[in-house]
C-alpha cells in the first residue's frame, strides 16, 4: 500500500515527506508495529520531533494527542506498522 493523504486520517506506511505546508495535527496513532524496538519518528520542516515511539513488543499500538500546527510533516522512520495522522481541517483561529 502507498501513503494515502487524500482522506482524514492520513494513512501512512512508508517514509518520506508528506506535506510541506502548514498542518494542524490533532492526533497521531501508530498501529501494528511487528517487533520489539521497532521505531517511528515524525518531524517537521525544521527537523523538530512531532512524534517518536519505540515498540515494546509485537502488535504494538499507541496513540497520542498533538493539537498543534506544524510546517511540513516528514516520516523519517517507520520500521513497521501504519501511522494514522488526524488532521484538523477547520480554519485557523487566532
Amino acid at each position: 500500500m502507498a501513503n494515502d493523504v487524500t482522506s482524514n486520517p492520513w494513512v501512512l506506511d512508508t517514509t518520506g515527506a508528506i506535506s510541506s505546508g502548514e498542518v494542524r495535527i490533532d492526533r497521531i496513532s501508530w498501529k501494528n508495529a511487528t517487533t520489539l524496538n521497532h521505531t517511528v519518528l515524525v518531524v517537521d520542516a525544521a527537523g523538530k520531533t512531532i512524534f517518536e515511539d519505540f515498540a515494546s513488543g509485537a502488535t504494538y499500538n499507541t496513540s497520542q494527542p498533538i493539537g498543534r500546527f506544524y510546517t511540513g510533516v516528514t516520516v523519517s522512520t517507520l520500521s513497521s506498522g501504519k501511522l494514522y495522522i488526524d488532521i484538523d481541517t477547520k480554519p485557523k483561529r487566532f
